[in-house]
């Protein structure tokens, strides 16, 4: 009986991990960092990730998952898009307080707003986000931790989840990513 219920984990889990993978083709993932991803909000001096956030992200990346970050950060860290990126991973990297680095090379890309008048929950990142999907056919989901963030995704037409909104996890279910 033991082999028999073994044997049916491992093809349940085969048959999901493999639903995952063709997901992945055709869809991208896209994450707010501060809040949703790593912990900035109880010690800012402190960052770290928020819990279960390293473990997905594994899973993702290993289902062949494209992800993205959308960040909102004020232009004060920089006049040009490189300047801002490199200004937001010194800020990260320079208060990091896990033993591993934090995995930016998972994220294909960083959208940043170009002024602080396109701060997130304004809608032209999401905007952008969404006309890039619908040009490479691909779905688009978003995770992020504020209400406003998620309406203002989803009324640009993404998909779009309030991470810890759920008592199952603080992200969205990988088998929901469909």
């Amino acid at each position: 009986m033991k082999h028999f219920l073994l044997t049916a984990l491992l093809i349940f889990s085969t048959n999901a991990f493999s639903s995952i993978e063709e997901t992945c083709k055709s869809t991208l993932i896209y994450f707010d960092l501060g809040n949703t991803l790593v912990n900035t909000k109880d010690h800012p001096y402190e960052v770290r990730y928020m819990p279960e956030a390293l473990e997905y992200l594994n899973s993702l990346k290993e289902a062949g998952c494209t992800m993205s970050l959308i960040v909102n950060i004020p232009e004060s860290f920089g006049e040009t898009y490189q300047k801002k990126i490199a200004t937001l991973k010194e800020y990260v990297n320079s208060r990091w307080m896990e033993e591993a680095p934090f995995v930016w090379d998972y994220f294909k890309e960083i959208y940043v707003p170009h002024s602080n008048g396109d701060l997130k929950p304004k809608p032209i990142l999401f905007r952008q986000v969404h006309l890039n999907a619908w040009m490479l056919s691909k779905k688009v989901f978003y995770q992020g931790e504020t209400p406003a963030e998620i309406e203002a995704a989803k009324k640009a037409g993404m998909n779009a989840f309030l991470v810890g909104s759920r008592g199952n996890g603080f992200f969205l279910p990988i088998d929901e990513i469909k």
